[in-house]
């Protein structure tokens, strides 16, 4: 998965750079873009990771001002579009600081796919490491998937959700079904029932498998640390 794959390139350079720049295979950087990455880190030492701005593949709509926000209540999280605090950097784009990274960890390899962004972002900020968005790196992101492509992606992004919040909030279960009805319900507004089921069923079936009341070692899948 994205976690295990970067882990094993992080882990082979963490120790020789200072700094370590995460990118999508479908993005596309805009010039400049890692010469203000590294300008922002070099420019404040107690940043553990900086984002770029995300557009569209054709760069005509902003997808995310670096990274997004969290809602423990909801269950949700959705980026920002506009300059304010952060939960976490999105990792299509992310320069993460080798010394933040030895002092949390890597990602967390629970996470096959997507949420791990966000758990290391929180373990970083918990840490007393801050975010930060370079806003003259741009990067175009592709979009568009089959919607196969989109119901595989709701399998994987629910069991992932379950995951975060069984690690992150105290009272699970409540972002855990809150979440699961909110994106139910948004999948049956656009009349895709396929993909409501998609969420539904990961979900329980994540709850079989991993039960929110396990105690929380349960989860602690070694993640490494140097």
């Amino acid at each position: 998965g994205f976690a295990a794959g970067n882990n094993l390139a992080m882990s082979m350079l963490m120790h020789d750079v200072e700094f370590i720049w995460l990118i999508n295979n479908d993005a596309v950087c805009e010039s400049g873009a890692l010469q203000a990455l590294l300008t922002r880190m070099r420019n404040d030492p107690g940043l553990g990771a900086v984002g770029s701005v995300v557009l569209s593949g054709d760069g005509r709509k902003l997808l995310a001002w670096g990274g997004g926000r969290v809602h423990y209540l909801l269950g949700i999280s959705r980026h920002v579009h506009r300059k304010g605090r952060l939960d976490f950097i999105t990792g299509a784009s992310m320069m993460l600081r080798s010394r933040a990274l030895q002092s949390v960890g890597l990602f967390d390899e629970w996470f096959f796919l997507y949420w791990e962004d966000v758990d290391l972002c929180v373990r970083l900020r918990n840490a007393g490491w801050r975010l930060a968005v370079a806003q003259d790196s741009i990067i175009r992101h592709k979009e568009g998937a089959s919607f196969e492509a989109f119901a595989r992606r709701d399998r994987i992004t629910s069991k992932s959700r379950v995951l975060f919040f069984r690690k992150h909030s105290h009272l699970p279960i409540v972002p855990v079904i809150l979440g699961m009805l909110l994106r139910c319900g948004l999948r049956l507004l656009r009349l895709c029932p396929a993909r409501a089921w998609a969420v539904f069923t990961a979900t329980l079936n994540t709850l079989r498998t991993m039960p929110l009341d396990n105690p929380p070692a349960s989860l602690a899948k070694p993640v490494a640390r140097f």
